[in-house]
């Protein structure tokens, strides 16, 4: 009777003890300076790679990547993009300045399952000796500089409805998954209770 008990609990604690791992949530980048122009419906991208061009007299320039985890089919424009960042200098917007700070996006390339943008970015040189002494950048344009993008409505429907599509199947993959181990589970610890049931009689 004991065993039987102890059988019942077990398989309570599979079917009702939740075993999710919640992501810690991740808060939202805040800009350290007045933002004029910014896009409508922004979405933040991701970092992915720079790389050194070239020098000029008061400005270094970069190529940097950066990708959002989906298509999207609207064309980017100057007027859609906007970078944020910690420092006090600032950047001009849609074309690639040799004597201030500046970033234009050259390039957006769709792959199968997200969409990367190529910036060509100029960086003064006294933000560089000032900020990072070292010559790294890779703070700045991955922790202390982000881009923004707007996207339009079709864009924002089509994201919504893919995502809703995924949760969905998501959900039922996940109780699928969730009933049918304690299930098997049960099964199985079931068979050996009356294995070792018939055992017991058979030695009485």
């Amino acid at each position: 009777m004991k065993k039987t008990i102890c059988l019942i609990m077990f398989v309570f604690l599979l079917l009702f003890v939740s075993n999710n791992v919640y992501a810690q949530e991740r808060f939202p980048y805040i800009p350290q300076q007045e933002v004029s122009g910014f896009p409508i419906a922004p979405r933040v991208l991701e970092f992915v790679s720079f790389e050194y061009v070239q020098e000029y007299e008061r400005v270094k320039e970069y190529t940097v990547v950066y990708y959002i985890p989906y298509i999207v089919n609207k064309n980017i424009g100057h007027s859609d993009y906007f970078l944020v960042y910690k420092n006090p200098y600032p950047f001009a917007r849609g074309r690639v300045s040799v004597s201030q700070s500046s970033y234009v996006l050259e390039e957006q390339v769709l792959q199968e399952d997200r969409t990367e943008f190529h910036f060509r970015v100029t960086i003064r040189k006294e933000i560089i000796s000032e900020w990072y002494p070292t010559g790294d950048l890779t703070p700045f344009f991955e922790e202390d500089s982000k881009i923004y993008i707007g996207i339009d409505e079709q864009d924002a429907y089509q994201r919504g409805f893919n995502a809703g599509v995924k949760s969905i199947t998501d959900k039922y993959t996940s109780n699928v998954l969730r009933w049918t181990v304690p299930f098997i589970t049960l099964i199985i610890l079931t068979g050996m209770y009356v294995g070792y049931k018939k055992e017991r009689f058979h030695s009485d």
